[in-house]
Formats: structure tokens, sequence, C-alpha cells
């Protein structure tokens, strides 16, 4: 059984304190033009001892775009590791940083997608996806108050998690 994950990248937090500025620092998140979101999606078979790991610079942000492989197209996966798609009519093949082998020579297994499936595994990750907002506003009330509710608006807005899947503009 296919499972498709949210991941969201973080960065070592032991030590850390509120910075002086964080109430102007969230107050510039709420009005940037964008929020980027490291991370993405990774899909995993257990069966097959396959995952793909989400690429650099195709953030959580992007997710709806793997509603793409609905229409037979190929969203940007990102780069290192940089998946190899194969589109095999009604399965996609998703093989981990692009390559057949590994580096001892071994050979790989691609994550097989059946694109029916994607809207279920989607709607899994939107699942997931719903409750970060709200652990993001519980923070900002703490550390901003003021801000907390614009910053939950300006998260929701980025990462598409309100609305059918084919609500968003752009899908």
């Amino acid at each position: 059984m296919l499972t498709l994950d949210p991941v969201l990248e973080t960065s070592e937090t032991t030590g850390f304190t509120l910075w002086p500025n964080a109430v102007e620092l969230i107050r510039r998140l709420t009005e940037a033009e964008c929020v980027i979101a490291p991370g993405g999606l990774r899909i995993q078979n257990p069966a097959a001892n396959s995952t793909v790991h989400p690429g650099c610079c195709f953030g959580l942000e992007s997710w709806r775009d793997w509603l793409d492989f609905t229409h037979g197209e190929t969203p940007w996966p990102g780069h290192s590791p940089e998946p190899r798609v194969e589109h095999l009519g009604s399965v996609v093949h998703l093989w981990p940083d692009g390559h057949t082998e590994s580096a001892e020579g071994s050979a790989r297994r691609p994550v097989e997608l059946s694109v029916a499936e994607l809207p279920v595994l989607l709607g899994d990750v939107q699942r997931k996806l719903w409750g970060f907002p709200r652990q993001v506003e519980r923070w900002a009330e703490d550390c901003a108050p003021p801000y907390a509710s614009s910053l939950v608006a300006k998260l929701d807005q980025e990462l598409g998690v309100e609305g059918a899947l084919g609500d968003v503009e752009g899908v």
C-alpha cells in the first residue's frame, strides 16, 4: 500500500528562544508576497522497499501540483534528490534520485503510482495538513498575538489546505 506524506523540513532548534524581533518577522511573513515551506511530498511503497523523498526547491506549498500527473503531465519534483518520472499509461514510475541503480550497483525499484489512486492519496495529504495552520496559530498566539490570525490565513492561502482538490487556482 502506497503512502504519500507531507514533509516539512526544519532546522535544529535546541536552545532556541524567541529573538527580540520575532513579532516584526512574523508581521513581515504575513505581508510577504509568497511563503515557501521547505519540504514537499514523500511517497513510499513499503512492500517494494521504495521511497522517493521530496527534492529541494519543490516545497510543501506545491503539494497540489501532483495533480498534474492525472493530466499526463509531470510536476517538477525538485533536485538533490531529483526523482526520475516515467509515465506508463495509467501508472507513473517514480525513481529515487533519478537512478535505476544504487551506489552499490544493485537495481532500485521505482514507486509505482496508479494515476487513479492519486486523488485519494492527495486527499489524505490534505487531511494531514489541516492541523498544521492550527498548530502555528497556537504558537503565534503565545509569541505574536496581534498577528496569529493573519499568519494562519497566510499559511492557509499559501499551502492551499482549504477547499476541494480541484478548487484551488491553477489546479
